[in-house]
């Protein structure tokens, strides 16, 4: 796993962007480790109070899989490299219940300004997903 967070590390220190103090930073591998360069997330949560703010970082090649949360509200400006045509500066608003996916070609950083997270609120298309209780790892404390 040392190897996956100095690849985000560097997709981090590339964007320039600066992650607060007491932030946190946990991999998604929603079909297990092996498959984290294809299949996952990297994502440093700044934040989870009545509002949330998040930071997704995408390996290149790399896909956030299928899900709809059926009360979190998201929207999610791309801050560095490329996801699913959005340039650099873009938003895109995902309203609850709203299936979506994330792709990077190339790696990407995303910000998170969403609704309050909440444990269990994701739903996933690939079922065995949502079977999965141990799909993340936190890896750093910032």
């Amino acid at each position: 796993m040392k190897g996956i967070e100095a690849e985000v590390m560097l997709l981090i220190n590339l964007s320039g962007i600066v992650i607060p103090k007491g932030s946190y930073l946990e991999l998604y591998h929603h079909l297990g480790i092996d498959n984290y360069r294809e299949v996952g997330a990297a994502i440093v949560t700044c934040f989870n109070h009545d509002y949330c703010k998040k930071f997704i970082i995408l390996l290149p090649g790399q896909t956030l899989p299928m899900h709809a949360h059926r009360i979190k509200e998201e929207t999610f400006t791309l801050l560095y490299g490329d996801v699913d045509g959005l340039r650099v500066g873009e938003t895109l608003h995902i309203p609850p219940v709203t299936p979506h996916s994330l792709y990077s070609k190339n790696g990407a950083v995303l910000e998170e300004i969403s609704t309050k997270y909440l444990s269990g609120d994701s739903r996933y298309a690939i079922a065995s997903i949502n079977l999965n209780p141990n799909r993340k790892t936190r890896v750093r404390e910032f």
